[in-house]
């Protein structure tokens, strides 16, 4: 199988930089395929078998699944009845804002009180996971991420970690189109995973149709067969005429798991 790291994302995407920034910490090569903020998606679906989250890792025929322009909006609004994110409502409750965000700030800016360079004392994912968030605020906030984030901007432990992290880099980083992608699974022979063959749970059997699906918005399902599963992963092999046979990866946590 193919060894390469493809990262499907898109450029403002605060969990697409998250990953970026990780690939850059573990000093990584990687393949970067570039993708609309919402779907469709027409080559990665297939990838996929629907699952309309994004990033998603590509690692020949294994795929690893799990701004705000008008499009990723209304896409949300469809998923989430009664969400409404705009200037006006997002300006009404600017203090709230800034006391939320703060209030969590205090707990990063008391972890480096003690001069450590890092939340963990060396890079971490910890430093990665906080970061992102910020970075996005930073990123699409304008003037007023001053005043979200004011101790980002004044010299101080937050903002010299701040920089420390957005250090890490991105890793060594190729472009790839997403036609590219798509022919490289079809090339490719997804793994043959070696977990356990029945889940003690829900005994649910290898070779099993199922349903994986978010357990919050976006609840598009994806079914497969049942080719591995443990208590943090589960795996579905999905068959397209484009791709050949794909194993897609899922967490446990933060998904429910039917038979199909």
């Amino acid at each position: 199988m193919s060894e390469e790291l493809i990262l499907h994302h898109y450029e403002s995407s605060p969990f697409g930089e998250k990953i970026r920034l990780a690939l850059g910490l573990k000093n990584l090569h990687w393949r970067s395929v570039i993708n609309s903020v919402v779907p469709p998606r027409p080559f990665l679906t297939p990838l996929t078998g629907g699952y309309r989250r994004i990033p998603v890792l590509q690692i020949g025929a294994d795929i690893y699944c799990d701004k705000l322009p008008k499009e990723f909006i209304d896409d949300r609004k469809r998923f989430a009845p009664g969400f409404e994110l705009n200037k006006e409502t997002s300006g009404a409750n600017l203090s709230l804002h800034v006391q939320h965000i703060n209030a969590h700030l205090v707990w990063l800016i008391d972890m480096l009180a003690d001069g450590r360079p890092f939340l963990l004392g060396e890079p971490s994912a910890l430093d990665v996971t906080a970061y992102h968030t910020l970075w996005f605020v930073k990123r699409n906030c304008g003037e007023g991420a001053k005043i979200l984030l004011p101790n980002l901007y004044q010299p101080g432990v937050l903002f010299s970690w701040f920089e420390r992290v957005a250090a890490f880099g991105h890793g060594t980083r190729e472009t790839l189109t997403q036609e590219q992608a798509l022919e490289i699974a079809k090339q490719a022979t997804p793994v043959e995973p070696n977990y356990i063959s029945q889940n003690i749970d829900n005994e649910w059997e290898i070779g099993e149709k199922l349903r994986v699906v978010p357990d919050d918005t976006g609840r598009v399902p994806v079914e497969g067969t049942l080719v591995a599963v443990d208590r943090h992963e589960i795996v579905l092999r999905i068959s397209d005429e484009q791709t050949g046979d794909i194993n897609v990866h899922f967490p446990r946590a933060g998904f429910e798991v039917t038979r199909a």
